[in-house]
């Protein structure tokens, strides 16, 4: 399949501000300050994340059944985590259509309050870099939020947001977007590692193509991404717009 053309990005990025002003949990000056976003996503680390669910809404009830992260700097692999994680709760029928995972495979595995110190150390410092990232960070946010806990300041770039902006394509599902972009998808799973490496192959062909068109730096794809990611962790009325769009696009994977 023929890649597309990048062509002008369907969003001039003469009209995005340098940084968009995030909301909260975070502090907009601790996420800047703790990178320079001068710096090509080659010279940082970054860490790769999936999360598979049993639903699609963390603030009613939903959580984590198995997370994936690769902590990368270039090409070289510094750490991972592949964790089934029993999520206390029956599966929803429509999150097992989607990754297939049993509640038998989950009977034994150990609770997020587990697996929590593991999650943190590996995104602590990182860029984080999902598909449809702030579905993954709103459930990360909801199970750290149950032990107390939260997630550090950190930057988040979203391949899915990234390709919206820069392709004009049929589908900005995962598997879709990997396929028009000549990344292999067959055997492709939908769990979480696989989500995590076809995602990194994604990140890389964005970045090459965006590379070309002289957008080099973090703060380029900040910029070509519309700015710092947002993600709300406990609603009080009806599900934001973003969180919405979120959970919309993650029924598409």
């Amino acid at each position: 399949m023929a890649r597309p053309n990048i062509g002008q990005p369907c969003v001039p990025l003469a009209q995005v501000p340098n940084i968009v002003t995030p909301s909260p949990p975070y502090d907009s000056s601790a996420r800047l300050s703790m990178l320079d976003l001068t710096l090509s996503p080659d010279e940082v680390p970054l860490a790769f994340l999936d999360v598979e669910t049993t639903g699609l809404a963390p603030h009613y009830g939903d959580r984590v059944c198995e997370v994936a992260i690769l902590r990368c700097r270039g090409e070289e692999v510094l750490d991972s985590l592949q964790q089934l994680v029993n999520p206390q709760r029956p599966m929803g029928a429509g999150a097992f259509a989607v990754h297939g995972i049993t509640e038998e495979m989950l009977r034994d595995a150990p609770t997020f309050a587990q697996v929590a110190e593991d999650v943190l150390e590996l995104i602590e410092g990182a860029v984080l870099v999902g598909h449809n990232t702030p579905f993954d960070l709103s459930f990360l946010a909801e199970e750290l939020g149950r032990l107390g806990l939260s997630l550090p300041p950190l930057i988040a770039l979203d391949t899915l947001r990234l390709a919206r902006r820069v392709y004009r394509l049929g589908s900005y599902a995962l598997g879709p977007v990997a396929a028009a972009l000549g990344v292999d998808v067959r055997g492709h799973a939908h769990r979480a590692m696989s989500d995590v490496l076809l995602t990194r192959a994604v990140f890389q062909r964005l970045t090459d193509d965006l590379w070309r068109q002289g957008l080099r730096t973090l703060n380029d794809l900040l910029r070509a991404q519309g700015g710092m990611l947002e993600f709300a962790r406990a609603p009080t009325g009806d599900i934001p717009p973003l969180l919405q769009e979120a959970l919309r696009e993650r029924s598409l994977l």
